[in-house]
């Protein structure tokens, strides 16, 4: 029997519910995944402002070029996961901190104007390394290869890629 391969372990924290759509497309590709899994998404309440004219100018240009969807119009991120993954957004608050370094995350993605302070620590690596890593996974499955992440002896991430002959 083959051993299953950890993944990495993803929380995703966002300043509200509602996300421009590409940016839920994108988590919901990290989800449905198999070298991820989204084990907190913490949002905070409060409503989404305008975008700002210059995101507005891109979607009407996306819009224009690629056709489809608006890719700013809102869309719910919490639904993404169930019920039990979703947490409210409390950075300062001690317990709530507690709760977030126990679920061991590798990697935490941050959506939207969030102060990331409050989120120092919480995972191994921040939202940067892991559109690095999403991206490095989809060209080598594009590839037929394989990718395996473990943990580095020496500390940090390790990842194994095999590409066919």
């Amino acid at each position: 029997m083959a051993a299953v391969e950890p993944k990495l372990r993803v929380g995703v924290f966002a300043d509200t519910p509602r996300q421009p759509r590409w940016l839920v497309e994108s988590i919901a590709r990290v989800a449905a995944g198999d070298f991820a899994q989204i084990c907190v998404l913490a949002t905070s309440e409060h409503a989404n402002g305008a975008p700002p004219a210059l995101w507005n100018a891109y979607g009407r240009l996306d819009r224009w070029v690629f056709g489809g969807a608006d890719p700013l119009k809102p869309k719910r991120v919490d639904l993404l996961v169930a019920p039990q993954l979703r947490a409210p957004l409390a950075p300062g608050d001690a317990a709530w901190r507690k709760r977030m370094a126990s679920l061991d995350l590798d990697v935490a993605i941050t959506l939207g104007d969030l102060d990331e302070s409050g989120l120092e620590s919480l995972a191994r690596y921040d939202g940067q390394e892991a559109v690095v890593l999403s991206i490095v996974t989809a060209v080598v499955h594009r590839h037929g290869g394989t990718l395996r992440f473990d943990r580095a002896p020496i500390g940090g991430l390790r990842i194994d890629i095999a590409l066919p002959a």
